[in-house]
Formats: structure tokens, C-alpha cells, sequence
């Protein structure tokens, strides 16, 4: 069996930190304001929410198939990522190691239930490492609003995707064992464009190929260079402690649930 069928997964491991709601105690309802508001309320939140019960249910279906749920379909903002991605480790530098996209890594305790796929390692000899995660937009749309973000808090406020992506972070953090995470952000400038389309043509996707060749340049996201905005950003944070039990508790609390 593939090793990732059926187990939890850092690009969507946020949707198990979707809480429910659970019955409060008599303890806590006597606790209650008397009057104002909340004083009728008789649940808490706690527990798995909806989200997560879905995303497990899919796990549980994979293992009982043996196969992912997940079709492949090919769509341009996927196939565009895939495709930027080594221009990006070229531009980084020799303190980042790629990851290969096959080589999902086990988490060293839970790897039955938890795995993860970081795009890359940042090393500097120090308890300074950390993995890195890179996203390449196809809408200029999210990608200005990556840029002007100062920080992850920021980001996880302002992107749709945010939230998803920092745990997604966080999750690879605890996978690889590093107290810190970068999240990269890449758009190609104009004259870039030359050098991923010669990508796309050495490219072993039949269908990402034939899209890029046959394209319009101005059909692509890109820069115009030496205006307001770079072609790369980076959000490093520190994964905490505190991150990293937060997740871990609601990755072995969704655990119980798979065995059910």
C-alpha cells in the first residue's frame, strides 16, 4: 500500500483542528452567569468538529479501498506550482535542500497515522533549521496578498489560505523535528517567463507542456520587475511547543476516531 493512503497528511492536517461542541458539565453550567449573555448557553466547544469528522471519514475510506481518494485531475494552478517550484530552490540558494514530491517522510512516533511532504530543508548547522514550504500562485490576486503580509500572523489573517498553510508548516515542522518554518511565496518576473516555459518543455506532464507552450505570456501570472513588489517572499516563524502539542493532540485524538 501507498505510504500516504490512509494517513493524516500536513497539507490538510488543519482541518483536524476544527472544533465541535460538547455538553457542558453541571459543574460548568452552574458556573454560568445568571443573567447576560451566555447565561443559556449549555455547550462548550470541544471535541472534533465538522471538518475534521469529514477529513477522517476520507482516511478511513482510503484504507478500507487501499487506494487514495484523491483523482489527479490536472488543473493549471496545481500544474503551475509544480512547474515554478525548482526555479525557486534555484533562486534560494545552497542552504536549501528539495525535497523530492514522493518522499513523504513518517512522523517518527506517529508515523502510522501521520505523514508529511516538505518541498524543501533549510540547514544552518544550528538549531536555526527549517523547513520550507513554497507556494507559487497562479492569480496575482493572492499573490499580492502574500505580499503584503509583514508576518505569518498576518498572513494566516489576511489569505484565504493561510491558516491551512501555516499548519501545513507547523505539521512538516513535527515531522522533520525543527523549531522553525519558512513559508515562500513566488512569482516570476516578466523575463523570467523564458526560463519556465524551457522547463515546461523538458517537463516529463504531457499536459503541462502543451499549456505552457501554447500560451500567451500574458495568460501567466508575472512581474513587472524594478515596481513594487519582489518576486519572492519569505515568512519564517518559530513552530512553539505550544504548536506543536496542539497538533499532536488533535492528530491522536483524530487517531481514536480512525479505529472506530
Amino acid at each position: 500500500m501507498n505510504n500516504k493512503i490512509g494517513k493524516f497528511s500536513s497539507s490538510e492536517i488543519h482541518s483536524l483542528l476544527s472544533k465541535g461542541k460538547i455538553e457542558m458539565t453541571p459543574e460548568e453550567l452552574a458556573a454560568r452567569p445568571k443573567k447576560g449573555p451566555g447565561s443559556s448557553v449549555k455547550y462548550k466547544e470541544g471535541g472534533l468538529g465538522s471538518a475534521a469528522l469529514s477529513y477522517i471519514q476520507h482516511k478511513k475510506w482510503e484504507r478500507k479501498a487501499g487506494r487514495s481518494l484523491s483523482q489527479n485531475i490536472w488543473a493549471k494552478p496545481t500544474a503551475w506550482g509544480i512547474l515554478c517550484e525548482p526555479r525557486v530552490f534555484d533562486l534560494l540558494g545552497t542552504q536549501y535542500h528539495r525535497m523530492g514530491t514522493d518522499d513523504s517522510i513518517p512522523h517518527p512516533q506517529y508515523g502510522d497515522f501521520w505523514h508529511g511532504t516538505p518541498d524543501g530543508i533549510k540547514y544552518v548547522l544550528t538549531e536555526q533549521d527549517a523547513i520550507a514550504e513554497v507556494k507559487c500562485p497562479f492569480t496575482l490576486t493572492s499573490f499580492f496578498t502574500f505580499a503584503e503580509c509583514a508576518n505569518i500572523d498576518e498572513v494566516v489573517e489576511n489569505h484565504p489560505d493561510g491558516y491551512k498553510y501555516k499548519w501545513q508548516c507547523v505539521s512538516n515542522a513535527c515531522i522533520v523535528g525543527v523549531n522553525y518554518a519558512e513559508l515562500i511565496i513566488y512569482c516570476p518576473y516578466e523575463e523570467e517567463l523564458s526560463v519556465i516555459r524551457e522547463m515546461a518543455i523538458e517537463s516529463d506532464n504531457i499536459s503541462t507542456r502543451r499549456w505552457i507552450e501554447n500560451s500567451d505570456p500574458k495568460e501567466l501570472p508575472f512581474l513587472i520587475k524594478g515596481k513594487s513588489y519582489l518576486n519572492m517572499y519569505t515568512f519564517r516563524f518559530e513552530v512553539t511547543q505550544s504548536m506543536k502539542d496542539e497538533l499532536t493532540e488533535a492528530v491522536l485524538l483524530a487517531k481514536n476516531y480512525m479505529l472506530i
